[in-house]
C-alpha cells in the first residue's frame, strides 16, 4: 500500500522494545507513549535546479528555444492567437515577441503576474503558503536517517537527511510579500527550533546550531474553501477570464514533473495537431566531461572540478555567480555554500562569461550577499554540531 513492487521501500515495523537502536528515534519525546514506528526507505529529489536545468537543456535538444532572464510583460490577444512581449532583464531595452495559440502560465507563484500582463480583474489562481527550514549538522550515527511526524498545530514536520547534513521544516504560513524576496525571518527559525527540540527534546537545538536556512512558496491554488491554498495539481482553462488559449497550472511540485509534462502535452495535442514526430524527452542526469587534468573546486569535494564550472558556463545559459554555484554544480548546498571559494570560482570562469575585474569582483559581492540575505549565512562564524552525547 505504499508504493509499487518496482521500488524497495525497505519498510520494517520497529516495536518500543527496538527504539533504542534507532538513530533519532531513541531521542523522541514520551517515549513510553510509542506503540511502535514505522520505518521505510524514502527517495529525495537532492537537488531540484539541476533537475530543472537538465529539462530546459533537453527541452532545446528537442527543438525549443530557451531565453533566461526574460520576462512576459505583455499578453494581447490578436484573432486566433495570442501576441506575447518579452523583456530581456539583463540587456535594457531589448525585447522580442512570440505568437502562439495556446500559452501554458508555469510561472509557479508568478501566474498571477504573468495573467495581469493579459487583462485586469483576471481571478486570483495563486494562494501561496511559504515553508521556512534550518539546516544543522546531527551526529555522524544519524546520516541517513529522518523523521517525519505531526507539529504542534496538526501540520507534517519533518527531520530530514540531506547532503551529510539534516533540514528541520516546513513552516506553513500564508504569504503575501514579494515572490521575489522569499527568505526565512527570525521568528520562523525560532519557531522551527522550538519545533525541533518539541519532538525531540534530547537535542536542545540552540539558534547557534543553525548553519543556514532556506524559504520558499508553494504554488497552491486559490480557493475559499482551503484557506491555506488548494494542493491539489490542477490546470485551469482561462476561457472565462477572458483568456482563451491559455492554461495555467497550480499545485504542481517538483516531484511530479514527470506526469505534469504528459498532461500537458496531451492537452496542447488536443487542440493543435502535432507538426513534428514525437521524440521521447530524456530523464537521465547530465555530468561533465570527465577532466583528470583539472583541479577541483574545493579541497574537500574532489568531484567539483573547475573545469565543470568552464562548461557550465559556456553551454548552460548561466548568467551570474548564484546561477553558476546553486543552478549549475551544486555549491551553494555544500556546507559553506561556497561564501569563501566565491571569488575563486568567479575568476575561473570570467574569460569565458566576458567578466573584467570590475564585473568579477561585483559578482562575488552579489553572490556573497545572496547567501547572507536569503539563507541567512553567517560568514567566518564556526558553527557547532548538534551534541548529544550526554544522553
Amino acid at each position: 500500500r505504499l508504493g509499487p513492487a518496482s521500488v524497495p521501500l525497505d519498510y520494517r515495523y520497529i516495536r518500543p522494545s527496538e527504539i533504542d537502536a534507532v538513530p533519532l528515534a531513541r531521542w523522541l519525546r514520551d517515549r513510553e507513549r510509542l506503540l511502535g514506528l514505522a520505518m521505510f526507505r524514502e527517495y529525495q529529489f537532492d537537488w531540484p535546479e539541476r533537475i530543472i536545468m537538465d529539462t530546459i537543456l533537453d527541452a532545446e535538444r528537442l527543438g525549443a528555444v530557451a531565453r533566461n532572464y526574460t520576462r512576459v510583460t505583455g499578453l494581447k490577444r490578436e484573432g486566433e492567437r495570442w501576441i506575447l512581449t518579452l523583456m530581456d532583464q539583463l540587456d535594457a531595452g531589448a525585447s522580442a515577441t512570440v505568437s502562439a495559440r495556446i500559452v501554458l502560465n508555469m510561472a509557479g507563484i508568478w501566474i498571477d503576474q504573468v495573467n495581469a500582463a493579459a487583462a485586469t480583474g483576471v481571478r486570483r489562481r495563486i494562494n501561496g503558503t511559504k515553508g521556512a527550514h534550518i539546516v544543522v549538522r546531527l551526529p555522524p550515527e544519524c546520516a541517513d536517517h529522518g523523521i517525519a511526524t505531526i507539529n504542534r498545530v496538526g501540520e507534517p514536520f519533518y527531520c530530514v537527511p540531506w547532503r551529510g547534513l539534516h533540514y528541520f521544516g516546513p513552516t506553513e504560513t500564508l504569504y503575501e510579500g514579494d515572490p521575489d524576496d522569499v527568505r526565512p525571518l527570525d521568528d520562523e527559525i525560532d519557531w522551527l527550533i522550538e519545533e525541533a527540540n518539541h519532538m525531540l527534546p534530547a537535542l536542545g537545538l540552540r539558534r547557534e546550531h543553525v548553519l543556514f536556512s532556506w524559504a520558499g512558496v508553494r504554488p497552491l491554488g486559490a480557493d475559499p474553501d482551503f484557506p491555506k491554498g488548494k494542493r491539489s495539481r490542477e490546470v485551469h482553462d482561462l476561457t472565462a477570464d477572458g483568456m482563451p488559449g491559455v492554461y495555467a497550472m497550480t499545485g504542481g511540485p517538483i516531484m511530479t514533473h514527470r506526469s505534469a509534462g504528459p498532461e500537458l502535452t496531451a492537452l496542447v495535442a488536443s487542440k493543435i495537431a502535432p507538426s513534428r514526430a514525437p521524440q521521447p524527452p530524456s530523464y537521465v542526469a547530465r555530468t561533465f566531461p570527465d577532466n583528470q587534468n583539472s583541479p577541483p573546486l574545493m579541497s574537500e569535494d574532489a568531484t567539483i572540478k573547475l573545469s565543470d564550472l568552464t562548461f557550465a558556463a559556456r553551454h548552460e545559459h548561466v548568467v551570474n555567480l548564484v546561477d553558476l554555484m546553486f543552478r549549475r554544480v551544486g555549491v551553494g548546498w555544500s556546507v559553506g555554500m561556497g561564501y569563501d571559494i566565491a571569488e575563486k570560482a568567479a575568476e575561473a570562469v570570467a574569460k569565458e562569461l566576458g567578466w573584467d575585474a570590475k564585473r568579477t569582483a561585483e559578482e562575488v559581492l552579489n553572490y556573497r550577499s545572496h547567501l547572507e540575505h536569503f539563507y541567512r549565512f553567517r560568514p567566518k562564524v564556526d558553527v557547532p554540531s548538534v551534541d548529544v552525547t550526554a544522553i
